[in-house]
């Protein structure tokens, strides 16, 4: 089972522009080629709804695929508000699940009303993590504390990948910082996990249990 976790991609998801200037990162494009039909392949895009011009993130994710060369035969975004029946007829074959950044928990929600959770831990296509697709994707989904959570959380994750992710991480000597590894040390001694947290130009492809990373991470435990 091949699985595809990162924090960021070039470009800023959260501007209003974001379909022009957003593309995948080297690593992540060398990785997405290998794994992706250049046609033929369908994708099934789930939002992280809650940040800001979240309705441009799927129109913007096809484009950073289209910029490789990569062009989906079907796709389809799930959110709060699409039909619960949406994936009835989508097709099986040659699925890609692509899991946007966000708002993980609103996220979780969606994974949840399409009951999806067995799918896509145990799915044999491919499965790619965006920033809180890979908090999801983990054993154990950690937030941290920052402007959009005033509180530190943890729930179950999806297991698909057998370590926890955290992601947009930055080793600097700011006050943030410092409260962000707090809260990393308690998540790790309270529930006996080790955490890594991605920089966020970096990468991990999870390949069963072989793991292939680039760029810098840090592990905590």
């Amino acid at each position: 089972m091949k699985t595809l976790v990162f924090s960021n991609i070039n470009g800023n998801i959260l501007s209003e522009n974001s379909f022009l200037q957003c593309s995948f990162t080297k690593s992540q494009s060398k990785i997405i080629r290998q794994n992706i039909k250049q046609n033929g392949a369908n994708l099934i895009f789930i939002n992280a709804e809650g940040l800001a011009n979240d309705n441009n993130y799927f129109k913007t994710i096809l484009n950073c695929f289209n910029k490789l060369g990569i062009y989906f035969e079907n796709s389809v975004e799930l959110n709060s508000h699409s039909n619960k029946t949406l994936l009835k007829n989508f097709p099986k074959e040659e699925r890609v699940y692509f899991l946007m950044g966000g708002n993980p928990i609103n996220q979780i929600d969606v994974i949840n009303k399409y009951q999806l959770i067995d799918v896509l831990k145990n799915t044999e296509d491919f499965v790619i993590g965006f920033c809180a697709g890979a908090i999801n994707l983990s054993t154990q989904a950690i937030i941290t504390s920052d402007a959009d959570f005033t509180t530190a959380t943890t729930y179950k994750g999806i297991g698909r990948i057998p370590i926890n992710i955290e992601p947009h991480f930055r080793l600097d000597n700011s006050s943030f910082t410092k409260n962000r590894l707090f809260e990393i040390k308690s998540f790790c001694d309270r529930l006996k996990i080790e955490i890594i947290a991605l920089c966020d130009k970096s990468c991990i492809l999870i390949d069963d249990d072989d793991f292939k990373v680039y760029g810098r991470i840090y592990k905590f435990q």
